[in-house]
């Protein structure tokens, strides 16, 4: 493999009397390593990627002889099998190539909208927040300063590692491109304002792990605000998770949520689907295409006054008496499995269909009722 500019005229290679060809790419130590000028691993995300989508199709098909897996077994399986695979050298190999990383991010997306069973249409940061699932950019990112804690603090001086990083760090130093210039390249590319090391403190653990933290804030601040500056996605806006004492006061950005625990897989990705919109609802369903329809005018199929939201349908159209009496049968029997206080919170938010809703669907008690109706 010729690396670098390649000479008019292709030199000739022997071993002894037995001539080598010359490759334009080749596996070394797990790496697939390639000639392209300025691009030397970027086959190897293009071979990963391939290997995660070839595991995923695989576990998709175990799923055609038990039937879908529990989310939490997906997610386990998904860390197990297909997560090594995108992660594959992310220590030493940084994403400063963005179409390369691109490429893990797309597998991660269609893995987790499988999981859920929502379409393309959904919204990224509800991949992450509801399964609690790190984005592939923001894990890679961790990954490498994991790997720069164990050089600076757990490796000798005159051990190579170390020794190859106070170089990287010098050559940085000077101006130089290094594997140091591009974690700092990787991490100001995150969303919020992260602030890499000096020089001076880079091969301390107190600065490393102050920049882990603002990575992990970064990521934390950045899916959150997608979320709320998210129309879509209005029944998870302020959602809390329960204390120790089940008050819903914590606001927990990435978690496996108590719904993607229904047992009942129909069920489960129904709600799903509603809460991250990407229902079957007049006001999701009219919103796309060429012929789009404002939001005002997104009227319910059966009143035709109210906007076709799924808490208009749930809760508040009586246009179809059909819907009325199925309303009446959840009624009753959300107030008979709810507690005292949650029957007071139900009755006081009556007249508030959207923050009905959101309650509802945060009971811990009622969410198999919630999400068969």
């Amino acid at each position: 493999m010729i690396i670098g500019t390649k000479p008019r005229v292709s030199p000739r290679f022997h071993f002894g009397v037995t001539p080598t060809a010359i490759v334009k790419e080749k596996v070394y130590v797990g790496f697939t390593v390639s000639d392209s000028p300025g691009a030397l691993l970027r086959e190897h995300y293009e071979v990963k990627a391939a290997k995660a989508k070839a595991v995923g199709g695989a576990i998709c098909g175990v799923e055609q002889l038990t039937g879908t897996l529990p989310t939490k077994r997906a997610v386990q399986l998904y860390m197990a099998c297909v997560d090594p695979h995108l992660t594959h050298g992310s220590e030493v190999m940084l994403d400063t190539n963005k179409s390369a990383r691109k490429e893990l991010e797309s597998v991660q997306k269609g893995w987790l909208r499988r999981i859920m069973g929502v379409g393309k249409r959904s919204v990224v940061a509800a991949l992450h927040t509801e399964t609690g699932v790190e984005p592939i950019g923001c894990r890679r990112v961790l990954l490498a300063i994991g790997y720069l804690r164990h050089m600076a603090t757990q490796c000798r001086p005159e051990q190579l590692v170390r020794r190859a990083l106070v170089e990287a760090i010098e050559l940085d130093w000077l101006g130089y491109n290094s594997w140091v210039s591009d974690l700092r390249s990787v991490v100001t590319d995150l969303p919020g304002q992260v602030q890499f090391p000096d020089h001076r403190k880079l091969l301390t653990a107190e600065a490393i792990e102050d920049l882990e933290g603002q990575v992990k804030k970064s990521m934390t601040e950045g899916i959150q605000r997608e979320m709320d500056q998210s129309r879509k996605l209005i029944l998870l806006h302020g959602r809390c998770e329960p204390d120790e004492e089940g008050n819903l006061v914590n606001h927990v950005p990435l978690k496996l949520r108590h719904y993607m625990l229904v047992c009942d897989a129909r069920h489960r990705r129904a709600l799903t689907r509603v809460l991250v919109s990407n229902h079957k609802y007049g006001v999701e369903l009219l919103g796309y295409g060429k012929g789009a329809v404002e939001r005002a005018r997104r009227l319910c199929r059966f009143c035709r006054v109210e906007v076709e939201t799924p808490e208009h349908i749930w809760l508040r159209c009586e246009a179809k008496p059909q819907l009325i009496v199925m309303r009446a049968e959840f009624t009753e029997e959300l107030l008979a499995v709810a507690t005292e206080g949650e029957r007071e919170m139900i009755e006081a938010l009556n007249s508030d269909d959207l923050r009905l809703m959101k309650y509802v669907v945060s009971m811990r008690s009622a969410v198999a009722l919630v999400v068969g109706w």
